[in-house]
């Protein structure tokens, strides 16, 4: 599949997966974290994504030890898979945290408002995506997606 049509497939993925995705780090051992997520925003290129969460969570010491992170999005009928590889950063822009505050309306049954300090927004860049097709094989598809990154903290 050529990179641009690889791209779209992934996206669709996206599209019909951001109800309920899995956001992996990696802890301060270097092992893996994932977890379950339902805050997914975009900016409208998909250059950047970015997700609600709690500062005292596990997910934001992990980030802030080692920026190295994916998320994982499944078709309904879970034949295809797409997975996204890049870098996770804590967002401090009181815009992108309203923004976010806005769409997901449910964060009010955990926070005050997007200025509660407890409160905190994950931005992340992707690197590369991988799709896996069930009913074509069991190998995933590359495609380059952004710029590769060093492992950062919170100050990327």
């Amino acid at each position: 599949m050529e990179n641009e049509d690889l791209k779209e497939r992934v996206l669709e993925i996206i599209e019909q997966g951001k109800q309920i995705f899995v956001f992996s780090t990696v802890d301060e051992e270097g092992r893996p974290h994932s977890r379950y997520m339902a805050t997914l925003d975009a900016e409208d290129d998909s250059s950047v994504f970015f997700l609600a969460t709690g500062i005292a969570t596990n997910k934001i010491a992990h980030i802030r030890h080692n920026s190295h992170a994916q998320l994982l999005f499944a078709a309904p009928d879970f034949l295809q898979i797409a997975t996204v590889f890049g870098n996770a950063y804590i967002e401090d822009s009181p815009e992108r945290k309203r923004k976010l505050w806005e769409k997901f309306p449910v964060m009010a049954g955990y926070f005050s408002g997007p200025d509660d300090p407890g409160f905190a927004a994950i931005r992340f860049l992707p690197e590369y995506a991988e799709y896996l097709n069930f009913n074509a094989g069991f190998n995933a598809e590359r495609v380059q997606w952004g710029e590769p990154a060093a492992v950062q903290g919170a100050k990327g």
